[in-house]
């Protein structure tokens, strides 16, 4: 069985994950900048804030349906993720980016996916 590695709205979609990526970065204030010195200075508004970019590659027609029911909404979707190696689940409420979707075999009643998304934190 599979380890949690990322629930979707309370729902396991690690199963068939071949591509996990995360990125972390700092959201400054427009007030940033240079001081009068010389002397460069951040305001950090938000420190941490997360991307997370899923991948499913060869998934069934069924699969990429019950993972993509999960994303529908767009927005305040409540995700659980691994973000360390402790493969402890942190929390966070996010908006889905740009969904992806390519049908790559079709033998009749036979259809393969690749689908693929990002999970931006609010």
């Amino acid at each position: 069985m599979t380890k949690e590695i990322i629930k979707i709205n309370g729902v396991d979609c690690s199963y068939g994950l071949t591509r996990y990526h995360f990125d972390m970065w700092n959201l400054h204030s427009s007030d940033s900048g240079t001081a009068i010195t010389g002397k460069e200075y951040v305001n950090v508004v938000r420190p941490g804030k997360k991307k997370i970019s899923l991948s499913w590659t060869n998934i069934s027609t069924e699969e990429m349906i019950y993972i993509m029911k999960t994303v529908e909404s767009g927005t305040n979707i409540d995700i659980s993720f691994v973000l360390t190696s402790d493969i402890t689940l942190d929390y966070t409420t996010a908006y889905s980016g740009d969904i992806s979707g390519d049908m790559k075999v079709n033998n009749g009643t036979d259809r393969l996916w690749d689908l693929s998304f990002s999970l931006i934190e609010l």
